[in-house]
């Protein structure tokens, strides 16, 4: 199963987003935007693991989520990847991006003491909005006509969630939910 552990957006932050989604689907050209069901924060990405490997994850997370208390983020300003002509366009996080930071180093190395492999790339959280995005004006412009930033929510938790294709759409399904010390 193809994998990946990630901080769920709670309802009401997921619906505004989503609005801003459509904002950006406006003033695009063309573009593959993130179904609203779909926008979350990626902590580590897994990749495929098999079944019992899962009973290892749960462990690395509730080992981590034992050392980290609930706190607050807030949207930044909107980026992108550039892939050739489009790109990918996310929401970076503002307030709140130290504990992000410590939420996947502090997971990382429980993986990888349950034998999981370092990550080794800069952890850059972002929730993915849109990809192969061709904007019709430029980002700046985007991201200050749309107001994205100031958003937030409170972390409570981290989620395994299975990533399947059903009928040709991308689908997340939550596995496994460990909440933080309160």
């Amino acid at each position: 199963m193809r994998t990946f552990i990630a901080i769920e957006l709670d309802n009401a932050l997921k619906e505004d987003i989503y609005k801003k989604v459509c904002l950006i689907k406006e003033k695009s050209l063309k573009g593959n935007f993130t179904k609203k069901d779909n926008l979350h924060i990626t902590i580590r990405f897994l990749g495929e693991i098999d079944n019992h490997e899962v009973d290892r994850v749960k462990g690395a997370m509730e080992q981590a989520a034992e050392k980290i208390k609930p706190f607050d983020i807030t949207l930044g300003q909107l980026g992108k990847f550039d892939r050739g002509n489009s790109c990918i366009l996310w929401s970076g996080v503002d307030k709140g991006l130290g504990h992000m930071k410590s939420v996947f180093h502090m997971l990382d190395e429980e993986l990888f003491l349950q034998k999981f492999k370092k990550e080794y790339r800069p952890f850059k959280p972002h929730i993915t909005l849109g990809r192969e995005v061709v904007l019709d004006c430029p980002l700046k412009t985007v991201s200050q006509e749309i107001g994205i930033d100031k958003m937030g929510m409170t972390v409570e938790k981290i989620t395994l969630m299975e990533s399947i294709r059903r009928q040709g759409q991308l689908i997340y399904i939550p596995i496994f939910r460990s909440h933080f010390i309160k």
